[in-house]
């Protein structure tokens, strides 16, 4: 606000300062009275000097009534062409917060879910569902991350998992239980619907033995 009011000021002065000089410059004019009037008179040595001492007084005019409005143009410009305005506001520094979900591939997905309870979340790039679920997954990664691995598959990318699981929609949830698939669920779901579906793997002590599952032919696992 200060800086548009520093603009506007300095304009209003700067127009001010053209409208003096107008003003003066028309009052300086030779009129009737300095005999411009009549082309015989003109040529006459009386109007000759008439002429030159209303020039001398409309330049001393000029000068004495322009200066002030010329100095506070000046004075009001300076911290406009320097610049000077409000100081900008403070930078927005966005808190960049830590994913605690992992992600797999077609190379990782057997080795990854061999232990503990695993939430596998299989998506497509193009799934709005898939995006809308995101936040609510991490939100359940976060909270329980001491007791579960949340992870996330691209389905369409890494064929050899759907293929193996038999993906054919998205999002498609899995709960690996020591490597065993324990549960399939297809569609979006909230944060509370997500805990809904580990609530009895959670309450549950699953075994820390790992449990290998065979994995696809061609896996690098």
């Amino acid at each position: 606000m200060f800086g548009i009011f520093i603009g506007i000021s300095s304009l209003a002065a700067i127009v001010l300062y053209f409208l003096g000089a107008f003003g003066s410059s028309r009052a300086c004019g030779t009129g009737p009275s300095c005999c411009s009037g009549c082309a015989d008179c003109a040529q006459s040595d009386d109007c000759s000097k008439r002429q030159g001492i209303a020039k001398q007084n409309a330049s001393l005019y000029s000068i004495d009534s322009q200066l002030p409005q010329f100095l506070i143009a000046v004075a009001l410009s300076i911290p406009l062409l320097s610049g000077c305005s409000e100081p900008p506001p403070p930078e927005v520094v966005q808190e960049i917060r830590p994913s605690f979900i992992a992600q797999l591939s077609d190379s990782d997905f057997i080795t990854k879910t061999r232990k503990g309870l695993v939430l596998l979340d299989a998506y497509g790039l193009n799934c709005p569902s898939c995006h809308a679920m995101q936040p609510h997954l991490e939100k359940v990664a976060e909270a329980l991350k001491d007791k579960i691995v949340v992870a996330q598959i691209n389905a369409e990318t890494n064929p050899e998992f759907s293929r193996y699981y038999g993906i054919e929609a998205f999002p498609t949830l899995l709960v690996f239980v020591d490597g065993k698939l324990k549960r399939t669920a297809l569609g979006y779901r909230n944060e509370e619907q997500l805990l809904e579906l580990l609530d009895e793997f959670l309450r549950e002590s699953p075994s820390t033995e790992a449990t290998h599952e065979t994995p696809p032919s061609g896996s690098g696992s």
